[in-house]
């Protein structure tokens, strides 16, 4: 009995989790400002591994984390992979300009089951340019693969079609003098006009 239990383990945790790999993604961008732009990506997932994707569920459901191909953080595979597109549109990015795209993960997680894909996710994007905006987008989208060497196409194909939603939602807001009286420049919660500190993450309102 002692040696079925290896095969049996092996069975129940099903083959080695796939992996992600976003910095190659062919992401269609907007150019935003006429001049020079600095990306950054934060993740404000909280305690997750900054490599941390999600999870594939093998048999009877069993959980296995996702992480990106080579361990690389998240945050910087999407700032690569928003930087490409940027710069495919015409979009000049530089990482001492005084303007800044931030980009901001709240959450990020895919669950894929049975080829089933759930992809949860809330993202924050603030552009200091001219004129500045903000957005956010918040939910969920789903996709199917076909096992799980197609796990990680469909993770793209999602990451693909949130960040155009979250781009698309940036360029339809209002544009606003003052953001920072309406919304917190890092985690883009509603500010009253007289608060000087963010009460969600105290960061200071910009101009105080």
């Amino acid at each position: 009995m002692r040696f079925l239990a290896l095969p049996l383990v092996s069975l129940l945790l099903g083959c080695s989790a796939p992996t992600v790999d976003l910095a190659g993604v062919q992401l269609e961008l907007p150019r935003l400002s006429s001049g020079g732009l600095r990306v950054i990506v934060e993740d404000a997932r909280g305690d997750v591994e900054p490599s941390y994707y999600g999870v594939a569920r093998v048999t009877m459901g069993i959980p296995r984390e996702v992480h990106t191909r080579g361990g690389e953080p998240l945050a910087d595979e999407l700032q690569a992979a928003v930087l490409a597109g940027l710069e495919a549109a015409g979009q000049e990015t530089d990482p001492e300009a005084p303007r800044t795209l931030r980009l901001v993960l709240n959450a990020w997680e895919s669950d894929g089951y049975f080829g089933a894909l759930t992809f949860e996710y809330d993202l924050g994007l603030f552009v200091e340019s001219d004129p500045v905006r903000s957005a956010r987008v918040a939910g969920s989208q789903e996709a199917t693969y076909t096992g799980s060497d197609q796990y990680a196409a469909a993770c793209q194909q999602l990451c693909v079609q949130v960040l155009s939603e979250l781009f698309q939602e940036l360029l339809g807001s209002p544009p606003s003098g003052e953001p920072s009286a309406a919304v917190c420049a890092k985690c883009f919660a509603e500010l009253q006009p007289d608060w000087r500190v963010c009460p969600h993450c105290a960061t200071p309102v910009r101009g105080e």
